[in-house]
């Protein structure tokens, strides 16, 4: 297929996903034009992956691409996505999407009124593996799910960026989305109370979170795909400077499902029966 006829992706920022996000081949689009403040960051970028446009002017990178994939800093993202469906381009933006809910559902009110696409990056909901396990769980073959517990830690640098800043950095804000989807999909979002116990770097940024959910059955309110008990809990464990098993267990009436590490990756499951 020539490029010409491909979707057109642009890239807003040129960093290490940034990367990543070049070297995935899809059938069926090409990345056309890159953007970064820096013009210098974003020209090296270019060359280096063989990207025929780079600037630093948002209207003319706008101008060279159909959509845009973001992968700027944390706190940068609500306004690229609201410069990008302005633009009428439809949006694939890295997690989180937003630092506040607010904000995210302005964003996707915008998106609807432009009959766009925005979508965040959590390629792990879309996986055939954790779509498989979804399946398996909604069969019934454990029962009504009752407790899932969740964990993605990794030791990081402390003079990464995840490091520099308490208000848009840590692990929870760098790795939350990960746990929380598993926790979401599978006991839906209507939790009833949610604590946090964490340990800090000296900055005051967290480097390993421990997110504890308690949820109450209301079949008016309740959006969980799955078949739960009465009461139900979660635990969503993220780190940076800590390492734990990075697996996912759903337990449930009739017995319980693990996925070991790293369950996001979701290759192989165990049901498993008393």
């Amino acid at each position: 297929m020539d490029n010409e006829k491909k979707m057109q992706i642009g890239i807003i920022g040129s960093g290490r996903i940034a990367s990543r996000f070049v070297n995935t081949k899809v059938d069926g689009i090409c990345i056309s034009a890159v953007y970064n403040p820096h013009l210098s960051s974003a020209e090296s970028f270019a060359k280096a992956h063989g990207i025929e446009y780079y600037g630093d002017d948002l209207n003319s990178f706008f101008d060279k691409c159909d959509a845009v994939y973001i992968a700027t800093p944390h706190e940068t993202h609500g306004m690229y996505v609201r410069n990008a469906l302005e633009a009428g381009k439809n949006v694939l933006c890295e997690k989180p999407m937003t630092l506040s809910g607010s904000e995210a559902k302005k964003l996707f009110s915008l998106a609807d009124s432009k009959g766009l696409v925005l979508m965040e990056a959590v390629k792990t909901a879309h996986c055939p593996g954790f779509i498989g396990l979804c399946d398996l769980i909604r069969s019934g073959v454990i029962g009504s799910v009752s407790n899932v517990e969740a964990a993605f830690t990794k030791l990081t640098p402390s003079n990464q960026r995840e490091y520099w800043n308490r208000e848009t950095a840590g692990s929870f804000t760098e790795l939350g989305s990960y746990p929380l989807l598993a926790v979401f999909e599978i006991l839906g979002t209507d939790f009833k109370d949610v604590s946090f116990c964490h340990v800090d770097a000296p900055n005051g940024v967290d480097t390993f979170t421990k997110a504890a959910f308690i949820f109450s059955r209301d079949e008016k309110k309740s959006r969980a795909l799955f078949r739960r008990t009465e009461s139900a809990f979660a635990a969503a464990k993220t780190g940076l400077a800590v390492k734990t098993d990075g697996s996912l267990t759903v337990s449930g009436s009739k017995g319980y499902i693990y996925v070991p590490a790293p369950w996001w990756l979701t290759k192989h499951v165990e049901v498993h029966h008393e």
